[in-house]
């Protein structure tokens, strides 16, 4: 049995594998049921609270020595204002945790895991499962209706929709390796995660342009050009804000070769300097690259139908291996769920095989506009993580390349 159990921006996700056999289905019910809704919360005793504490505080401090962990957290702070929610860190600050007590933990607890804030998702195990979470959940005391749950449907959750972004965001986060990591986030306008047609488009898009080893910017900027050691694109879908995201990592030949003859220390500093500055070129020609490649798609090398058609194969084949694990098909469903991603009236689910069948309808003239309206220069933010290139000279060669 594989227990697990993580927090997102917007949930928390206990989760767990196992043998779909009766007895082995109905512990693991028992368990959740007691630990989610009788829980007695016994290690918040003041040394089993402060031990729960010097491990959250270290976690952070391990994060603080990641560089993606860093630029992720920077980056996020970027997207969005101080006055919004999605602004803050997941684990928060040092100074934030040394505040929390028992008494906090334990109202949190209370007020939030809550009948109408919970999912069950369960793929596999047939009626016994079914009765597992009959039997261990139903009794659950149910809330008063004028108590609501805290993930807002739709129209609520629009009125914390970002104000249209009217120029290009840079940041820089110094760190101490000697790779460069990069992150362009382009926001969809006007899009949440309740457009559903809009979500299979983007989506679409993302498996053209990044989203697999065939796709536009993995064949052109790290096959063709060996420009950097990974390239990706993905979607960062909130309840109420959609980004379009491309990842890279530029690992330098330079750095791998190491001497172990003692040289001077002037000449060590020089021999720094120059590959501190060929690192930079390298990394700002990067970006270059990436930022061509987009432009290209909005003006001349547009989507077209073959694309389309060997990205719906690619997706077909993935998701015949995908849906033979329960996991995953357990996160499909319980996403839904959760964000009430239903279709017409009697809330229908969408599988991912008919998720695939929707995405047929979609034209490649419908990518073309979708490109030409998301991935504009005043609607990016980039990111940068690394220890050769300043804010300056990213904004610098971003406004050149804008003026080209």
């Amino acid at each position: 049995t594989e227990w697990n159990a993580f927090t997102t921006y917007e949930v928390t996700c206990f989760t767990v594998k196992m043998a779909a056999t009766s007895d082995r289905i109905n512990r693991v019910f028992r368990v959740y049921s007691e630990m989610i809704q009788r829980s007695q919360l016994r290690s918040l005793k003041i040394k089993g609270f402060r031990n729960e504490m010097d491990v959250i505080v270290e976690e952070l401090k391990n994060a603080a020595d990641d560089p993606e962990d860093r630029l992720e957290n920077a980056h996020i702070s970027a997207l969005f204002p101080k006055s919004h929610p999605l602004h803050n860190n997941i684990i928060g600050t040092v100074r934030q945790l040394k505040t929390y007590t028992q008494g906090k933990v334990r109202a949190f607890w209370q007020k939030h895991y809550v009948p109408s804030n919970v999912v069950v998702a369960v793929s596999g195990g047939g009626a016994s499962a079914d009765a597992a979470v009959r039997k261990y959940f139903s009794q659950w005391s149910p809330v008063a209706k004028k108590t609501r749950g805290i993930i807002p449907r739709a129209p609520e959750c629009l009125l914390r929709t970002l104000p249209r972004q009217r120029r290009t965001r840079v940041h820089v986060t110094r760190i101490p390796q000697e790779q460069t990591y990069v992150c362009l986030s382009y926001r969809v306008p006007k899009c949440t995660m309740y457009d559903r047609e809009r979500i299979a488009q983007l989506r679409m898009l993302d498996a053209l342009l990044g989203g697999s080893p065939n796709s536009r910017l993995f064949q052109e900027i790290r096959e063709k050009k060996g420009l950097v050691y990974s390239v990706s694109s993905t979607l960062r879908e909130y309840k109420d804000n959609v980004f379009f995201e491309i990842h890279t990592l530029t690992e330098h030949p330079l750095w791998k070769k190491k001497t172990t003859k003692k040289t001077k220390k002037t000449k060590k500093t020089k021999k720094t300097k120059k590959t501190t500055k060929k690192s930079a070129t390298r990394s700002l020609g990067t970006i270059g690259s990436v930022l061509r490649l987009i432009h290209a798609l909005r003006t001349t090398q547009k989507v077209t139908t073959k694309e389309i058609r060997d990205v719906l194969q690619s997706y077909e084949g993935i998701l015949k291996i995908e849906e033979e694990d329960s996991m995953n098909l357990a996160f499909h469903y319980g996403d839904a769920a959760t964000f009430e991603l239903f279709d017409g009236p009697n809330h229908f689910i969408r599988s991912p095989s008919q998720e695939v069948e929707a995405s047929k309808k979609i034209t490649a003239r419908q990518l073309n506009a979708l490109a030409r309206e998301c991935l504009v220069p005043s609607h990016m933010t980039l990111g940068v993580a690394s220890n050769s290139l300043t804010k300056q000279e990213v904004v610098a060669y971003v406004e050149r390349f804008a003026a080209s």
